[in-house]
């Protein structure tokens, strides 16, 4: 009989001490899972991780805006004198007289060339952004978006305006 009662005890300290390792394991857990600011502070390392990698290693990467954005070598009164200069509008916008904005997205690469200008919005119509189109695809070469210091591909939404100098 002596010998059943050790072992009832043996096995009921047993369990016990299983029952409270299972305890503390889920108390652990619970702390990692409930835990904001280092699940933040892990996010922003895998972040900046990937935004290392993707400067350094791929090139297909558009950015939507870097530490130093894209801008037309002269700066943007520069830019609008040469779209001025260089937009030729259509035969249909010119009899009509017809003015409005056209808005053009395109990207600017590493080196500063305009690529991929697709419009995004063309209030004017009857040809308008297709000259737009055109436009861009003589553009100058601008000076390119920079991230930590290095060259990077960037997206570069412009508004063109059609309009009649009234005398």
């Amino acid at each position: 009989m002596k010998y059943y009662s050790i072992l009832i005890f043996a096995f009921i300290l047993f369990l016990n001490n299983d029952v409270s390792a299972q305890v503390e394991k889920s108390k652990v857990k619970e702390n990692k899972k409930t835990d904001p600011v280092i699940e933040h502070k892990k996010k922003e390392l895998a972040k900046a991780e990937v935004e290392k990698t993707a400067i350094a290693e791929d090139n297909s990467f558009v950015y939507t805006t870097a530490d130093i954005n894209p801008q037309f070598k002269g700066g943007l009164e520069n830019q609008n004198q040469w779209i001025q200069q260089n937009l030729s509008y259509p035969q249909a916008v010119i009899e009509q007289k017809k003015e409005g904005k056209v808005i053009v997205e395109f990207i600017v690469e590493k080196d500063g060339k305009i690529t991929n200008p697709v419009i995004v919005r063309d209030a004017v119509g009857l040809g308008a952004g297709d000259a737009v189109i055109q436009m861009m695809k003589k553009m100058p070469y601008f000076i390119p978006g920079q991230l930590k210091g290095q060259p990077v591909r960037v997206k570069y939404v412009m508004p063109v305006s059609i309009k009649f100098n009234q005398k």
